[in-house]
């Protein structure tokens, strides 16, 4: 028995603190509430507070905008009577323009027909004097026309006699210089000199051929430029076939034991079948 009775006052402690602590949690939700509240009522006081400002300058700005209006239309009133009035003055100052115009013209069509009749007798004697000076110049004309047919008969015949001594002398001086070219070619390509001149025309064409290809697919617009080189590539094949083809033999001695064999060896080569010439199959869209 004496080992229970403390446990039961230490619970009734226990309660008491425990309804105390939940009165003083009470008070203290009671206490926030009334501050929310008080806090709730000042905020709704400004946002009333703030309509009424809002509303005050609304009706204080339609209060401006309709005396801005009236002010307006006061000056629109006043702008449309000066309008009307110097409407009226350009009014009156077009009647008297006009006026003054028709006198003018009045003025101006009598003169006209003075003058005219005044032309008309200048022009009479003009015409008449005219004629005889026609007359004169076209007899003059026709002596003047015939000195120069004969004229340019002449110069005519000179000129031919000039062009055909020209021609020959030109054409003396042509063949002259192609059996020089000829000469020499034959000269250069039958020599172990060729062989240089030949390896740089094949680099040459090796290179065209390359840039060729690689612009097989060039835009229409632009395909001169690849045309040019085209026409330049079968310039250089035809030189080489025709280097190759004097070299017929070595009964001369011109060329060396081992220079003739790799010639030879060359020709056969470039002599073999199925070389390109652009002109008659170009590139164009190949893959």
């Amino acid at each position: 028995m004496r080992s229970i009775l403390p446990f039961g006052k230490k619970q009734k402690k226990l309660e008491s603190q425990i309804t105390e602590l939940e009165r003083r949690q009470l008070e203290q939700e009671l206490l926030q509430q009334t501050q929310l509240a008080d806090e709730r009522r000042r905020h709704e006081e400004q946002i009333r507070f703030k309509n009424e400002q809002m509303r005050w300058a609304q009706e204080a700005r339609a209060e401006e905008i309709r005396r801005m209006n009236d002010r307006l239309r006061i000056e629109q009133q006043i702008r449309e009577e000066n309008e009307r009035k110097h409407e009226a003055e350009l009014a009156q100052q077009e009647k008297e323009r006009l006026a003054e115009l028709a006198r003018q013209e009045q003025e101006r069509v009598e003169k006209e027909r003075r003058l005219r009749a005044e032309w008309a007798k200048q022009e009479h004697e003009r015409a008449e004097k005219e004629r005889k000076l026609k007359s004169e110049w076209a007899k003059q004309e026709q002596e003047r026309a015939e000195k120069e047919r004969k004229l340019k008969a002449e110069l005519a015949r000179q000129e031919q006699e000039r062009l055909a001594k020209e021609r020959e002398e030109r054409e003396i001086k042509a063949q002259k210089i192609a059996r020089q070219k000829k000469r020499m070619k034959k000269l250069r390509m039958t020599s172990p000199e060729s062989l240089r001149n030949l390896r740089e025309l094949i680099r040459r064409k090796y290179e065209l051929d390359t840039s060729i290809w690689a612009d097989r697919n060039v835009r229409r617009p632009n395909r001169h430029i690849v045309e040019a080189r085209m026409e330049e590539a079968d310039a250089v094949l035809g030189e080489i076939l025709e280097i190759v083809e004097t070299w017929g033999d070595n009964k001369d001695g011109t060329w060396k034991g081992l220079e003739w064999e790799l010639a030879m060896e060359v020709k056969a080569r470039i002599e073999v079948d199925g070389k390109r010439r652009w002109a008659n199959n170009p590139p164009w869209g190949e893959d």
